[in-house]
């Protein structure tokens, strides 16, 4: 399944002080979380002035212990490098009465599982 790049979509899916751990982040030097609507916004602009191909396919999703877990892949090509790739990715999703309240981005599967406590 494609996981749309909406922002809209994704803010009104979200509580408004959620809190994104993106592996991004670390591209603009942040070391912080995107926090709130606006930092949503701000997430999703670094993404755009960083890739200019970004596809996020989400392959498992699951419940574990009131988290959600998200394995999948992402597709993206540098702005600056052109270089394309696919990458595993995980994502562990907080909710709060049905939205979004933090998510965690992991650079593999296993890094993911591991931060929910899942054995495969």
């Amino acid at each position: 399944m494609t996981v749309t790049s909406n922002t809209g979509y994704w803010i009104r899916h979200a509580q408004p002080n959620v809190e994104i751990w993106s592996k991004y982040a670390a591209l603009e030097e942040r070391g912080e979380p995107y926090r709130g609507h606006a930092g949503m916004r701000e997430w999703r602009a670094e993404i755009d002035r960083n890739f200019e191909l970004h596809e996020v396919f989400a392959e498992d999703v699951r419940d574990v212990g009131g988290k959600v877990l998200v394995l999948g892949t992402v597709h993206f090509r540098g702005k600056a490098s052109s270089i394309e790739m696919r990458h595993p990715f995980g994502w562990v999703c907080e909710m709060r009465d049905g939205a979004l309240s933090r998510m965690f981005f992991y650079s593999s599967h296993a890094e993911a599982r591991e931060a929910v406590g899942v054995v495969d």
